[in-house]
C-alpha cells in the first residue's frame, strides 16, 4: 500500500510537473514568436518606416537627441559633422502639444546590384494641434545587402504649418540632395 501511494504520488508530482513547465513553456514560446512577428524588422519597407517615424515624433516629444542619433544610420552619424548641433536647432524649431498624428507612405526606391537590393523608404507624419502643425519627413534606408550600417534614417525634415513649396524649401531641398543626409528645418 505504502509503495502504491509513493507511485501514485510520484505520477501526480510529475503531471503537475510536466503541465505546469508545459503551460510556462508555452507562454514564453507564445512571447518570443510573438516578439519574432511583431519586431519592425520583420514588418514590410513600409511597415518598417512607419515605427521608426513613430519613434521620432515620441523621440521630438521628450526632447531625446540619443534616441534620434540611435534611429540615424551609423555610417551617416559617422560622416556627420553637425548632428548634435543641427538636432538641438531641430528640437529647438519644433515646437507642438496636443497633437493628432496623420502617418503618411510617400514613397521607395530601390537598387540593385548584384543581386543586392539597396532601399530608401520616404515617410512624413503631420503633427496638428488646435493652434499649429508641423510636417516631419524622413528618409530611411531601410534594406541595404551591401552593408547593414546604412539602415536607418538619412534625412529628416520638419516643416512648420501646412507645407508650401517656397524658395527656403528648395534651398534645403538642394542642400540634401547634395549631401543625400541631415537634419532640416524648412
Amino acid at each position: 500500500m505504502k509503495r502504491l501511494a509513493i507511485v501514485f504520488s510520484s505520477i501526480l508530482i510529475m503531471i503537475m510537473f510536466f503541465n505546469g513547465c508545459s503551460f510556462q513553456g508555452s507562454t514564453k514560446a507564445k512571447d518570443i514568436i510573438g516578439d519574432i512577428i511583431n519586431s519592425e524588422y520583420n514588418k514590410s519597407p513600409e511597415g518598417r518606416s512607419e515605427e521608426i517615424t513613430k519613434k521620432i515624433v515620441k523621440a521630438f516629444e521628450n526632447e531625446d537627441g540619443s534616441k534620434v542619433r540611435e534611429l540615424f544610420a551609423k555610417n551617416i552619424i559617422k560622416k556627420y559633422e553637425n548632428f548634435d548641433k543641427d538636432l538641438k536647432n531641430a528640437f529647438h524649431y519644433y515646437n507642438i502639444n496636443n497633437f493628432k498624428p496623420e502617418y503618411e507612405y510617400v514613397g521607395e526606391e530601390a537598387t540593385t546590384d548584384n543581386g543586392n537590393i539597396v532601399r530608401f523608404v520616404s515617410y512624413s507624419v503631420d503633427l496638428i494641434s488646435d493652434n499649429n502643425s508641423y510636417t516631419i519627413t524622413l528618409d530611411i534606408c531601410t534594406d541595404d545587402d551591401n552593408d547593414s550600417s546604412n539602415i536607418g534614417i538619412w534625412s529628416l525634415f520638419i516643416s512648420k504649418g501646412e507645407f508650401v513649396g517656397n524658395e527656403s524649401y528648395y534651398d534645403t531641398m538642394e542642400k540634401c540632395e547634395k549631401n543625400r543626409f541631415g537634419i532640416y528645418c524648412v
